[in-house]
């Protein structure tokens, strides 16, 4: 039953693209904004089913690259969103420097540890942003009801996917040596925000769409 959730959640990891192709005369500027993680979210989606699935390659080199290009990708949506640019800038050099460093010490021993620092650095940047936008949206009061606002969508899911699994990434690599066994039942968790990211996205995506 896991295991099918597990392919449910990868497979429907294509589907913001292809929503967003098939409305793309149609989408709302901001939609575009969120294109290149998107477009990241389905080139995951097809190297995990074709390298990972079909062909058993070690996913964790990808993974590094994943780590990279989703903080770039969502950090440019924030940027486009007008979040302070300056401080977008300190965050970006500052993950770029700590992702140098970790890249270059890295091992098989010491994956999980540094990628759950990875994700501890972009969890505290997008919690910045989160609330830099939500103080904004409050100041402008344009959208009363927060659900018919379709860039709500987005900037919640990023915000669960990352609050979610903080403590996962941050402790996968004890659990991992400790409780091996375990592990996959661990990784659910990570299954779980990832699911509901994607249908979050889906749902920003349609609510994009311009009547």
């Amino acid at each position: 039953m896991l295991q099918y959730f597990s392919y449910l959640t990868l497979f429907i990891g294509i589907v913001p693209i292809i929503i967003f192709w098939i409305y793309r005369s149609r989408l709302h500027i901001e939609a575009y904004y969120f294109l290149p993680f998107i477009t990241l979210l389905a080139c995951s989606t097809l190297y995990e089913f074709v390298g990972t699935l079909i062909l058993k390659v070690d996913v964790t080199p990808w993974f590094w690259i994943y780590l990279l290009l989703e903080f770039y990708t969502l950090t440019y949506f924030f940027v486009r969103l007008s979040i302070n640019r300056n401080l977008a800038w300190i965050f970006a050099i500052f993950f770029g420097m700590l992702y140098i460093v970790l890249a270059f010490f890295r091992n098989s021993r010491n994956d999980l540890l540094y990628e759950g620092y990875l994700s501890t650095f972009s969890f505290v940047t997008f919690l910045c942003f989160v609330v830099l936008w939500f103080r904004k949206l409050f100041e402008k009061l344009s959208y009363p009801n927060l659900l018919d606002n379709h860039l709500f969508y987005f900037v919640v899911g990023i915000m669960v996917y990352f609050a979610g699994t903080i403590f996962l990434f941050l402790l996968s690599d004890v659990i991992y040596n400790d409780q091996k066994e375990s592990f996959p039942g661990f990784w659910m968790l990570n299954v779980l925000f990832s699911f509901i990211f994607r249908v979050l996205i889906i749902i920003g995506i349609w609510k994009s769409r311009k009547e």
